[in-house]
């Protein structure tokens, strides 16, 4: 579809940060963006998952909760990365230690 030049651009939705389609596009030069992930290379539109986890754990720390748990989505994707640091990132800075039991990355 792209390579034949169908369309002019491709948006992708790609989760795996493994994954070579966004190389491939850039060594065939096709022009293209990634959605809610980055490979820090092509251009990208994300949301701030670092932020936004950080501070749905805080809210829960504010409102004197302790034993928190993470479920941040599968491992091989660059959002969970992000949800895991912002995570632990107010965990850190409460004093409380992550139990990596509750922490899921599936």
């Amino acid at each position: 579809m792209a390579s034949n030049r169908r369309v002019d651009g491709l948006i992708l939705a790609t989760s795996r940060l493994d994954d070579q389609l966004p190389s491939r596009l850039r060594d065939q030069g096709v022009p293209h963006s990634l959605v809610l992930r980055t490979d820090g290379i092509s251009p990208s539109s994300l949301g701030d998952d670092i932020q936004g986890r950080y501070l749905a754990t805080r809210h829960l720390l504010d409102l004197g909760h302790r034993d928190i748990g993470l479920v941040a989505g599968p491992s091989f994707t660059s959002s969970a990365r992000d949800r895991q640091e912002g995570y632990r990132r107010a965990m850190h800075e409460a004093g409380i230690p992550v139990r990596e039991e509750w922490v899921s990355l599936k």
